[in-house]
């Protein structure tokens, strides 16, 4: 029986590694438009953002309609002074009827073999669009994700939502 537990507890251990490593996350559209961007010698990043969703009215306990985000990154820091990771996320509605607006988003970062260190959660709210921005400080090797996803609120009529996620890696 002891054997069992020890067996589980270490099963369980390491799905939360697993977990924890770098990878989308489960509420991600599947096909975001990429883009990438380069200022050689100065920054590096990508950006992400969903089609014109619906959303799910209610979705993972969400107060109005859930639009799923996308995830960016990890991107790794290659400087030998280190990096800063820096996120600009957006979500707005495509008809603009004074509808409420939120949105969610985390800045992750991760060790140089993956595995998450630490994170800081922003919020916005507004009324058609909000942003969050934020920065962390990354080590050399390091890396950073951004991920995002937002709600809306129906006045009369359902609205069309987008998430855009933004990770700039500047170097230092």
């Amino acid at each position: 029986m002891r054997e069992t537990i020890t067996a589980l507890a270490s099963l369980l251990a390491g799905a939360a590694l697993l977990g924890g490593a770098a990878g989308p996350a489960s509420a991600d559209v599947p096909n975001p438009l990429r883009t990438t961007f380069s200022t050689p010698g100065v920054s590096f990043g990508e950006s992400c953002q969903n089609g014109q969703s619906y959303g799910v009215k209610g979705q993972y306990g969400a107060w109005g309609y859930f639009v799923d985000g996308c995830t960016v990154g990890p991107l790794r820091c290659p400087a030998a002074r280190g990096c800063l990771a820096k996120m600009h996320t957006s979500f707005s509605l495509f008809r603009h009827r004074g509808e409420r607006v939120t949105q969610n988003a985390r800045l992750r970062r991760f060790t140089y073999e993956g595995q998450v260190f630490g994170w800081s959660d922003k919020s916005c709210e507004g009324i058609e669009q909000c942003v969050n921005d934020d920065v962390g400080f990354l080590a050399p090797g390091q890396m950073a994700s951004v991920q995002c996803n937002g709600v809306y609120g129906v006045i009369q009529y359902l609205n069309e939502g987008v998430n855009a996620c933004r990770l700039e890696i500047v170097l230092l």
